[in-house]
């Protein structure tokens, strides 16, 4: 307990010394933490709740209550910046193929938006969220399937490393993800089941914790009809190659512009007008720029057919 005092108080040494007094101070100011605490002390009992409202729809939560549970309690609401862009690019009849889809807030999020008026494939591969996303998929007007299934490279099975935060389930084993241990699960590719089933996709959203380059890899013929990838991306677990080519591969498929923004401060406790702050729009090269520098530790992308 020391020693993790002794490396958070080094870490924010660092920070001064790096940014300046006053930046670090705006940049905490943005963030919001206190915001947080705040909600907290005066509503943290609220946290032993078993469902929260989300766009009106009851959802599920899982036992785990870091990550995703603490926001739907508490605000209602998952990364406020990319919910609201994203409800302003879905169309009525839209099919969507949501990767990650943890409990099913963003299938809850697109059913409410367009009436039930879609189609919505979910894909989960931790096995509690899995089964919580497919009761909670029961609750909504469209049509809907949550699989539990990895989106991935290549059919077959693969290793999950499973995290304590209920939303940072990975593919690909990183130790800031506070893991916890593994399970053994069937992957698929967006390409495959698209095939299979017969599915034509218009919008893919993705957060799998830096495995996007292997969904991506398997997804270059579905991406040819996508009109819309919204994209949690990892830009601090992609090298500089894998980076490159996840751009390349929504190029080659005709997507030609984007918008942008830091996933930092897109939180319900953040002020508003940081994310906003962050946000870029531009061509695929622009938006290939910025992902190649490195311009954010992890960026929310929606990569827009032109």
């Amino acid at each position: 307990m020391i020693s993790k005092t002794v490396r958070k108080l080094a870490h924010i040494r660092q920070s001064v010394r790096n940014e300046g007094l006053q930046q670090y101070l705006r940049r905490l100011y943005n963030l919001g933490q206190y915001r947080r605490y705040l909600k907290l002390a005066l509503y943290g009992f609220k946290l032993g709740q078993k469902k929260a409202f989300i766009e009106g729809i009851p959802l599920c939560l899982p036992a785990r209550k870091a990550g995703i549970t603490e926001e739907l309690i508490l605000y209602g609401v998952h990364e406020p910046f990319a919910t609201t862009a994203y409800k302003g690019i879905l169309r009525s009849g839209d099919t969507i193929l949501d990767v990650g889809t943890n409990i099913g807030y963003y299938l809850a999020v697109a059913d409410s938006t367009l009436s039930g008026q879609c189609i919505l494939h979910g894909f989960e591969a931790d096995p509690e969220l899995a089964q919580i996303a497919a009761t909670n998929c029961k609750q909504l007007q469209a049509q809907c399937s949550v699989h539990h299934t990895a989106i991935a490279d290549q059919c077959g099975l693969a290793t999950f490393f499973v995290s304590d935060v209920s939303n940072w389930g990975t593919l690909r084993k990183r130790d800031e993800l506070c893991l916890s241990g593994e399970v053994q699960v069937k992957t698929t590719t967006i390409d495959s089941y698209c095939e299979e089933y017969g599915v034509i996709p218009t919008v893919i959203r993705m957060d799998i914790e830096g495995g996007e380059i292997l969904a991506l890899r398997g997804a270059r013929q579905s991406l040819k009809q996508v009109r819309v990838v919204f994209l949690e991306l990892h830009c601090a677990f992609l090298d500089d190659e894998e980076l490159a080519e996840i751009i390349d591969i929504l190029a080659t498929a005709g997507i030609g512009r984007g918008l942008w923004f830091s996933r930092y401060y897109d939180w319900p406790w953040s002020r508003p007008e940081a994310a906003k702050s962050t946000a870029s729009r531009g061509s695929i090269e622009e938006l290939k720029a910025d992902v190649c520098a490195k311009k954010y530790k992890v960026m929310t992308v929606f990569a827009i057919r032109n």
